[in-house]
């Protein structure tokens, strides 16, 4: 169970932002303050209510940061973030299916990205995003997501071997640390070897 946590955030799930004025917050004990969106996106206004919590407990760092979540209708991008407006931006009505399958995964690479920018504590780039986004999943997100789009995770290691996957990623950003350049290539290179224990029936060599 994740706790619950008081932030002062506003987050914005809206197709035109002049219509802000006739809508009304929905203030409670979440990690964002939400606004209600056009009906046709109240299937990801409800998702992302629910998954309120796993968000507060995983990006403590962006408490009042003030990220707003849009839904534009661009095509160009499943999801984005716009480190010019702080905003996540979906795709909108033509990817809403897919979004909904991959909304929290969606959510915690995109916030991933915000903390990039904002913290700079994270290198730059897609791939170091997957690479630090997963040290921060939940276990049962990382056994249930599509694959991930920038770093390489065989699909049966994912499902299979979450926590060792969550963990060598850790140990690959701690190796960056220490001073290892390629610490995206030797976290890919020790899931592979995870691949190879799964197709010999768990068993090293």
């Amino acid at each position: 169970m994740f706790k619950q946590t008081t932030l002062s955030q506003t987050v914005y799930i809206q197709t035109d932002v002049e219509s802000l004025q006739s809508k009304n917050n929905i203030t409670s004990d979440n990690f964002f303050t939400y606004i209600i969106p056009e009906q046709e996106y109240m299937c990801i206004f409800n998702k992302l209510f629910s998954l309120d919590p796993i968000f507060a407990e995983a990006f403590p760092e962006l408490e009042g940061s003030g990220i707003k979540i849009k839904i534009t209708g661009e095509k160009w991008c499943g999801a984005c973030y716009d480190f010019t407006q702080k905003a996540i931006r979906f795709s909108g009505p033509n990817n809403i299916k897919s979004s909904l399958e991959t909304l929290c995964q969606i959510m915690f690479h995109e916030l991933t990205h915000a903390l990039q920018y904002l913290t700079r504590d994270i290198p730059y780039g897609e791939r170091s995003a997957d690479v630090y986004c997963i040290t921060r999943l939940p276990i049962w997100i990382i056994r249930d997501a599509k694959n991930f789009s920038y770093i390489s995770i065989p699909s049966k290691v994912k499902s299979d071997h979450p926590k060792e996957v969550k963990q060598l990623a850790k140990e690959a950003i701690t190796k960056r640390s220490q001073g290892l350049r390629n610490y995206l290539v030797w976290f890919e290179s020790e899931v592979n070897k995870l691949k190879d224990v799964h197709l010999n029936g768990g068993k090293e060599e």
